[in-house]
């Protein structure tokens, strides 16, 4: 094209319609023309501009004469960088003021559209443009201020810089390759960009400043990708609502999809198809910002560290303070290096009611589970059993593992549960009659760092170890000392069903000098089978389980644990009946399970574990207070339950049926059931509930 003919161009391509071309109207020039000097002025004489001097007298908050464009917010790399930098060192820039008569307007909109731009639709997706930055300005705001690049220009791997910086601000991984460039322009180095000001309202344009220019390969570039095109808002809020409900993406989606077929979206009957830059249908890509958008709207920055997060909420002094937040939080210790943990405790009031309801003076369940979050925290939950023989949450104690574990439960000891269980009596302050809290009996698993905490917080405490967990372990050892295999050998089969006999026998026992009768027995009797060379292989394996039993569970202090003695000495010291006596944590193991399969997932995408800040968060402010409220919406529901029916009941308070069969699973005596000719059954029911 020769030089003279290309700014006549103008005006040519800003009459072409749109259907004419898909790509943005940019005149094609030789680069002895755009290396040209006076090619800027040309224009500017063409379009019967003002000239403006490089500095203007005008004044920047009047008319926002003299700025300075941030080119940090470009995408450019060292060579780019320096090469603007040099022409806004010389002024060979291009700046200009519009005044808000029509000549003024119509010589900007001939300049914007010589770009390929319309002031009214910056975002058209046909234009090789992108915003990089924008502001309103003013304190009416008014005006707005847009930082646009071209997509030429737009650097992929400078991007990637700026987001690894971020990455790396926030403690998150960097992804290690480099990034493939989804813009649907190539790279050419252009260093086209335009800082515009103009009115909301009107439209009409107050400022252009930036760099106009083109390099060669840009101008002749055609679009090599499809751009991406964005949700529509009603869309977003739509999406967002239904999975704050707690619907899953899969729900999301195929109400998306009938939403879409019926045109219920805003402006969906409208829409031009032709020339449409927004689309209405949820794709699978939107989960991830759906899920950003989500811990947004509830005040969870995902742009800000985890920790710095949490430190905010419970700082009074922070703007991000959350009162609510931190009523719930007794204790919280920051991690501030390696040599420190991580600690927080959470306890709303409903839970702090009924510590002192459920627990004090009470039996008290404790355990651990890690795996919520995607850091190295555990999570160890304090229960009570309520009037109703449910579990009752009563604390959560979270802290991270130390420094160099290699897994979670590494950092799992005594000392400290030992000062998180401190804090959290400190916490609890005085009950009734000035009494401190203090329960009578606590049930653990079979980790010995909890009995240890609890007996140091509380010395008189009687401890019991849950039956499941201890069958459980006696189960792993026996099946890891007597190798069943896939052929049946009669000798392990016999050995196999003795031992479970023990097992039952020992558990059921309520006489220590009895128990180690019942171990003697069945050490005789392997002893004899030992003797005998096609038995002598099982019976050595069942007698080094008999040496475990004894060595790891028999002393008198854990035996009493474990055995039916110690849950009769439980219900004595509580001075209840013994079936209220909880034998096991299932209460616990059971909360867990609804814990992370239903509260905690249903906010996590696709399966992935939640971050920490914004684990936290929700139990404070949302999970553990909906839990508490649904329970007393239940409560009144069967208050007014029995009141709808009390005529017809005489006054009388009838069970329901769920209640009928707790109460007869709990009043039946262990000790009185037979499983000798069904040994299996037992066995398999803690294999299905592990």
């Amino acid at each position: 094209m020769e030089d003279g003919g290309s700014l006549n161009s103008i005006s040519a391509i800003n009459n072409a319609g749109p259907a004419d071309s898909l790509l943005p109207p940019i005149s094609l020039m030789s680069p002895s023309a755009i290396s040209s000097s006076g090619y800027l002025q040309q224009a500017l004489d063409l379009l019967k501009l003002t000239a403006i001097p490089p500095h203007p007298s005008q004044s920047v908050l009047q008319r926002g004469g003299d700025i300075k464009v941030d080119i940090k917010n470009l995408h450019l790399n060292s060579e780019q960088l320096s090469n603007i930098s040099s022409i806004y060192d010389s002024a060979n820039h291009f700046h200009h003021l519009f005044e808000e008569s029509n000549q003024s307007q119509k010589e900007a909109a001939e300049l914007l559209g010589h770009q390929g731009l319309d002031i009214s639709n910056l975002e058209d997706l046909s234009s090789r443009w992108s915003i990089r930055w924008s502001k309103l300005n003013g304190r009416t705001k008014k005006h707005k201020r847009c930082l646009l690049q071209c997509q030429c220009g737009s650097d992929s791997q400078a991007r990637k810089a700026k987001d690894d910086a971020i990455k790396l601000k926030q403690g998150e991984k960097i992804y290690p390759h480099e990034w493939k460039r989804k813009m649907p322009y190539n790279f050419t180095g252009c260093l086209a960009h335009m800082d515009i000001t103009f009115s909301l309202k009107s439209f009409g344009i107050i400022r252009i400043t930036g760099i106009l220019d083109h390099d060669t390969v840009c101008q002749k570039q055609e679009m090599q990708r499809l751009p991406p095109v964005p949700l529509h808002p009603h869309v977003w809020q739509h999406a967002l609502e239904q999975l704050d409900a707690g619907a899953t993406i899969a729900a999301i989606q195929e109400t998306n999809r009938q939403r879409c077929q019926d045109q219920l979206y805003d402006g969906q009957h409208s829409l031009d198809l032709a020339n449409a830059n927004i689309r209405y249908l949820f794709l699978p890509y939107d989960t991830s910002r759906l899920y950003r958008m989500h811990a947004r709207m509830q005040g969870v920055d995902f742009s800000q560290p985890p920790e710095c997060n949490i430190d905010a909420w419970l700082d009074p002094k922070s703007p991000h303070y959350q009162p609510e937040l931190a009523d719930a939080v007794f204790y919280y210790k920051a991690r501030q290096n390696t040599s420190e943990r991580f600690k927080i405790c959470i306890q709303t009031k409903e839970m702090k009611a009924a510590a002192w309801k459920y627990a004090h003076g009470r039996q008290l369940l404790l355990d651990g589970t890690f795996g919520i979050c995607d850091r190295r925290l555990l999570l160890l939950i304090g229960m009570a059993i309520d009037d109703k023989h449910k579990g009752i949450p009563i604390v959560f104690l979270l802290f991270s593992a130390p420094a160099g574990s290699q897994a979670t439960h590494a950092g799992y000891d005594t000392d400290i549960i030992t000062a998180l269980l401190r804090e959290w009596v400190r916490a609890l302050g005085k009950g009734p009659q000035d009494a401190t809290f203090c329960p009578k009996v606590a049930i653990t698993d079979t980790d010995t760092k909890e009995r240890g905490a609890l007996i140091a917080i509380w010395p008189a405490i009687f401890l019991l170890l849950c039956k499941f967990h201890v069958r459980n372990a006696w189960a792993n050892k026996r099946k890891n000392l007597i190798k069943m295999g896939t052929v049946m050998v009669f000798a392990k089969e016999q050995v196999t069903s003795r031992l479970r006999l023990l097992d039952q026998s020992l558990i059921a026992s309520e006489d220590y000098k009895l128990a180690q009768d019942l171990i003697q027995q069945e050490r005789n009797y392997l002893t004899v089978m030992s003797t005998d060379p096609d038995t002598a292989s099982a019976a050595k394996s069942g007698l080094e389980y008999i040496d475990y039993l004894v060595k790891t569970w028999f002393s008198k202090e854990l035996w009493q644990s474990w055995s039916q003695h110690g849950r009769n000495e439980a219900a004595k010291v509580l001075g209840v009946p013994i079936h209220l006596v909880v034998p096991t944590t299932h209460h616990l193991e059971a909360f867990n399970c609804i814990l992370k399969r239903k509260h905690i997932r249903r906010f996590q995408k696709g399966g992935h574990r939640l971050r920490f800040d914004l684990l936290i968060f929700l139990l404070a402010k949302r999970i553990l207070p909906g839990i508490f409220d649904q329970w007393a919406t239940e409560d009144m529901f069967y208050i007014w339950l029995h009141e709808r029916f009390a005529k017809a009941t005489g006054r009388n308070t009838l069970q329901r049926a769920s209640e009928i069969r707790r109460q007869h699973h709990h009043n039946a005596d262990i000790s009185k059931k037979q499983h000798e000719f069904c040994w299996w059954s037992e066995e398999s029911r803690i294999a299905s509930e592990e």
